[in-house]
C-alpha cells in the first residue's frame, strides 16, 4: 500500500495462494483495510507516522510491525511511512493453515528429539 504524495491510497495485490483468495476472505480484508483507513494507521502517511512513533516498542529497525487478528485470518502489517517506498505491506494468513503448520513443525521437532 502506498500513500503517493501523502494522502492518496494505492494498493497492489500479489496472489500467492489463489485457492485462499475467496469472496469471504476478500470481504474480510476489505473490512480490515477500510477500518484502518478510517481510524488512523492507513489514513495517510502523516497519521501512519504518528501511529508508528507512538508505538516505539513495535519498531523493527526501519519498519514497524502491527497485527490484526480476526476469527479466520491473521493480517501482519509492515509499515514504513516514508515517501519513495511502499508505506505498508500486508501479509495475510489463514489461521487454520498456520495452526496446522505449527502443529506439524512441533511434531517434527518432537520426533527428532525422541530419536536421539
Amino acid at each position: 500500500m502506498d500513500f503517493g504524495s501523502g494522502s492518496e491510497f494505492y494498493s497492489s495485490w500479489w496472489d500467492n495462494r489463489s485457492d485462499l483468495n475467496t469472496a469471504p476472505f476478500r470481504s474480510e480484508l476489505d473490512e480490515v483495510v477500510n477500518g484502518l483507513r478510517k481510524d488512523g494507521l492507513l489514513k495517510n502517511r502523516s497519521e501512519m507516522h504518528r501511529y508508528c512513533t507512538a508505538h516505539q516498542s513495535l519498531n523493527l529497525n526501519e519498519s514497524y510491525g502491527f497485527s490484526v487478528e480476526t476469527d479466520d485470518h491473521l493480517f501482519l502489517l509492515r509499515c514504513r511511512p516514508e515517501r519513495g517506498n511502499y508505506d505498508c505491506y500486508c501479509y495475510c494468513y489463514d489461521k487454520r493453515e498456520l495452526q496446522l503448520a505449527q502443529s506439524q513443525e512441533q511434531n517434527e521437532t518432537l520426533s527428532q528429539g525422541m530419536s536421539l
